[in-house]
Parts: C-alpha cells; structure tokens; sequence
C-alpha cells in the first residue's frame, strides 16, 4: 500500500457530521486533514500553508466551494479541487469544472469514491484498507 500520510489536503465542510465522516475515511490512510468551516476560512488556509489537494462542500454559509474555488484559482491554476454536494445533477461536474474544480464527488460518498479522486490526482495506486 502506498504511503499517504504525507498529503496535506485542505478540506472545507460546514457540517461538523460531514468533518467527522471524511477524518475517519482519510484517517483509514493516515492522512490528517486541514478542516475548516467556510470558503473564506479555506481561502485563509490556503493562503497560509501549502496544500497537494484541496475538498470544497459547494454549499457554505459566508462563501460557498464554487467562489472560493474561483479565487483560489486566481492565485494558483495546479492544485486539484474537488467538489462535493449532497446537490447531484447530470450537469454539476460541468458546473464545477466551470469554477476551476477538478471533480466532483456527490453526497453520501463512500471510502472508495474519496480514495479514487486521491489517486487520480496525486499519480498513486493503491488499495483502500
């Protein structure tokens, strides 16, 4: 199994059940993330330390995943930005991709769905635990 415990991914999740959820995925990896409530406070964070991926919920009191997607991509085009929304339509990767995001990955998600977008975007090939 290759070894996970170096991402640094930043994860911005409003719903405290949600933050919970996606620790408990991540730690099957041992991967420890950054959360935050907000787009703003994921704007900050990002401003502030460096990230390999980041995971915006689309649906954010203050400043949803899609405009704070949009400025983080003024400042940097690389980094991976994942989507994700219990709101699941057949256009929403295309509304996504339309604010800079990557992907996107509909609520309720599972462990393989979370750890498939990890591969993807870091080159790594692995099994879940």
């Amino acid at each position: 199994m290759s070894d996970y415990s170096h991402l640094r991914l930043l994860i911005a999740e409003d719903q405290a059940i949600n933050q919970f959820i996606l620790k408990k995925i991540l730690g099957k990896w041992s991967i420890v993330p950054a959360m935050v409530y907000d787009g703003e406070q994921a704007i900050a964070a990002f401003n502030s330390a460096e990230f390999d991926m980041i995971f915006l919920d689309v649906q954010m009191p203050i400043m949803g995943g899609y405009q704070a997607s949009k400025e983080i991509r003024a400042i940097n085009k690389e980094i991976p930005i994942i989507a994700i929304s219990a709101a699941v339509l057949p256009t929403s990767l295309e509304e996504a991709q339309s604010y800079g995001m990557n992907e996107f990955i509909g609520k309720p998600y599972s462990p393989e769905e979370i750890f498939e977008v990890i591969e993807k975007f870091t080159g790594k090939e692995s099994k879940p635990l």
